[in-house]
């Protein structure tokens, strides 16, 4: 059912995101023990919100650049000198808004310090290594944008051990600091393979204002996302405690580490979401029908694991995340859910429909925000589990709901003969 391409596409991400998910299962338990649930919840509290701010960086550049190479090749080095251009611009200035945002949202015990290190990691040098990842993506080479991500991961992985044995109470101020580092490292190792590889970029940002909308579109989907997935764990130091926060985060990293294999799948389709979506939804349906079966299995096999093995996690972590066996078990369902979400999603993108996904997303973001105003204060985490998995049900019906509607709608125009001819 899959090309050999295809196949091995998925096979390096799945390798590469695989050596990345080892190397972060040691970092993230060391730092995670030796902040403890206070520092650690303090740092993944900004790291959440940055996660969020950072859809603004770069404007939708990066999956224009997949756009486009993805049916043109040649259009590579003006789409990747636009896109390091409208990223570094954009960064810079997110970098200030994050500042302001952090006041209003954070407690007190949550240093300007820590969110400024973190903000420049994630607001600005994380961005463009994301981006070096999207060239070699839309090229389908696979096993350069995996390398990539193990890169950042290894160089974490030193520093996170260098805080362990080079300071005997470490502060997650130190732990920010190595954090940018890495980044930055790593975002100027991405940005010599992509020039070494791929080519110099070349800049005319007049491609770039004819497609500003769609990129504006597909920024604001991946904005959406980022809320849908970081909005409760940024929300939570304030409306309920910085250790409420290590819990729930410490268990939901779990469930997002365990999705790798689909992610890897996802990564792998997404060029070819584009190539066949330029015949419509009925043309992306043609080619995603194939592996949908195969995500939402996996999905649901990861959900089952995660059940069982989550009594474990105590003697990694330490008794102080007691709490997060629960999270964890409750959260099991969200690989699955993940799976039927992303697929409908990434259809709607491949095949012209971005404004369409963004209001979906956007309309179960906002919902699922103010339900956690609401949840949170009174159940802390607990509150947010909830939320998340119901927020999850409703996007898999607006998603999907979409997709069929849309597709009914294809089906009564005159397209047949298109669709025939890209599918042959």
């Amino acid at each position: 059912m899959l090309s050999n391409k295809l196949f091995m596409n998925t096979w390096w991400m799945l390798l590469g995101q695989g050596s990345r998910i080892l190397i972060q299962a040691v970092y993230f338990i060391i730092i995670a023990r030796v902040l403890g649930p206070q520092g650690f919840g303090a740092f993944v509290g900004v790291v959440s919100l940055m996660a969020i701010l950072s859809q603004f960086t770069g404007l939708g550049t990066g999956l224009l650049m997949i756009k486009h190479v993805a049916r043109d090749q040649t259009s590579f080095p003006v789409f990747w000198g636009n896109a390091l251009a409208v990223t570094i611009a954009s960064g810079l200035i997110m970098i200030g808004l994050s500042l302001g945002i952090a006041h209003l949202v954070f407690p007190t015990t949550i240093s300007l310090s820590l969110v400024l290190v973190i903000a420049f990691s994630d607001l600005l040098f994380l961005p463009l290594l994301d981006l070096s990842t999207l060239a070699f993506q839309s090229f389908e080479k696979m096993f350069w944008t995996s390398q990539l991500q193990v890169v950042m991961s290894v160089l974490r992985m030193i520093f996170a051990l260098f805080l362990l044995f080079f300071d005997a109470q470490p502060l997650p101020e130190d732990w920010g600091i190595l954090y940018l580092i890495g980044t930055i490292v790593s975002a100027a190792i991405g940005f010599i393979m992509v020039t070494f590889k791929l080519g110099l970029p070349d800049l005319n940002l007049s491609r770039y204002y004819k497609e500003a909308k769609d990129g504006l579109y597909l920024c604001l989907s991946q904005l959406a996302q980022s809320i849908f997935n970081d909005a409760d764990k940024s929300m939570m130091p304030r409306l309920s405690s910085v250790e409420a926060a290590g819990i729930y985060t410490s268990a939901y990293r779990i469930i997002d580490v365990s999705f790798t294999p689909i992610r890897s799948l996802l990564a792998a389709s997404m060029s070819r979401m584009f190539k066949y979506g330029e015949a419509g939804i009925e043309g992306v349906w043609s080619f995603a029908r194939k592996i949908i079966l195969i995500g939402c299995a996996l999905g649901a096999v990861t959900g089952v694991f995660l059940y069982f093995i989550a009594p474990v996690m105590t003697y990694i972590l330490g008794s102080s995340y007691q709490s997060s066996i629960f999270a964890i078990q409750w959260l099991a369902v969200i690989p699955l859910f993940k799976a039927i979400n992303y697929f409908a999603a990434d259809m709607l993108t491949g095949s012209g429909y971005q404004g369409r996904r963004s209001f979906i997303q956007f309309t179960v973001g906002f919902i699922s925000i103010v339900m956690n105003l609401i949840l949170i204060p009174k159940f802390s985490w607990h509150g947010a589990v909830f939320m998340n998995i119901a927020a999850n049900f409703l996007l898999a019906i607006g998603l999907w709901g979409a997709v069929i509607n849309l597709r009914k709608q294809e089906r009564r125009k005159p397209t047949a003969a298109l669709y025939e001819s890209v599918s042959s």
